[in-house]
């Protein structure tokens, strides 16, 4: 029986969608890209007003996922209009055929996280301009030429982060009742920490083999400094807070191990209570300015 697909994961591209996309997108490749980029005016004029500046730097910097989710909503709901716009014709005349259309995560060129679509056979970024502003704003390409692959391991998932965002990765010994799902603790360069990841993929990425990679990287990876550990201890609620990071690390382990036997990487209930728990804590830390 074939593993199902996880939320936002790269698909092989099969015959078939090679096919449609041959048949329906690539003589339409122009006009395709020129929909993205009316679409993208229509998006910034929506994101720029009301989104604040991120790192110090103004929109559209850092903004991939708000602007992706816009695309998203603005695509869907010209494809289900009647604007007879050739992009739109070739787009509705793939779907029809069977084309998927899927909103797809992962490492751009193992540099950074990108939210992208997968289109047939096809990579389209309509964020392109998010981490260097005077790129351009849309990028189209072949899938098998983007250098765009799905995160595989969470030693991969550091990589990434630590190139893309200058994070310095710990286990999660702090909170130990998430570990399972967030087994990492991220130091950014301003001291601000965050339990990683909270993205769809990375969480289901970690429930399919109940927790096994969380709990090696619980047990073998480092340790946040001590000094540091001690002053973020107070913020963490306190029917989530551990009393040391010794206790922390084995109350982490035993938590993936509870959960896998529990079968608690299948109940979706499950998972809903333990990111609400992490948006608690991520919400008392940005509280605090820690």
């Amino acid at each position: 029986m074939a593993t199902p697909f996880l939320p936002q994961e790269i698909r092989p591209v099969t015959a078939d969608q090679a096919r449609l996309t041959a048949k329906h997108l690539t003589p339409a490749l122009k006009d395709i890209e020129q929909l993205l980029y009316r679409l993208r005016a229509d998006i910034d004029a929506e994101l720029a007003p009301r989104l604040p500046a991120q790192d110090g730097k103004a929109y559209p910097y850092g903004r991939c996922l708000e602007i992706s989710h816009a695309f998203r909503d603005h695509l869907q709901a010209q494809l289900s209009s009647r604007l007879p716009h050739r992009g739109l014709r070739a787009l509705r005349a793939f779907l029809a055929a069977g084309g998927r259309m899927d909103w797809v995560w992962g490492a751009l060129r193992e540099q950074y996280f990108q939210n992208a679509f997968q289109v047939g056979a096809l990579y389209m970024d309509v964020s392109n301009d998010t981490v260097t502003v005077t790129k351009p704003k849309i990028e189209i390409l072949p899938l098998k030429d983007a250098n765009f692959v799905a995160i595989q391991g969470l030693d991969h998932f550091a990589r990434v982060a630590q190139r893309y965002w200058g994070v310095t990765i710990y286990v999660n010994d702090l909170v130990p009742a998430i570990a399972p799902i967030f087994p990492m603790t991220a130091q950014f360069p301003n001291g601000a920490i965050e339990f990683m990841s909270a993205t769809d993929y990375m969480v289901d990425y970690l429930r399919r083999d109940g927790f096994v990679q969380s709990e090696a990287f619980l047990a073998s990876g480092t340790s946040m400094p001590s000094d540091h550990w001690t002053v973020r201890q107070p913020v963490v609620p306190e029917d989530l807070r551990t009393k040391n990071a010794t206790e922390g690390r084995q109350r982490a382990i035993d938590a993936c191990r509870a959960a896998r036997e529990a079968g608690s990487h299948l109940d979706a209930r499950w998972k809903l209570a333990r990111q609400q728990d992490h948006a608690r804590v991520m919400a008392a830390f940005q509280q605090a300015g820690r």
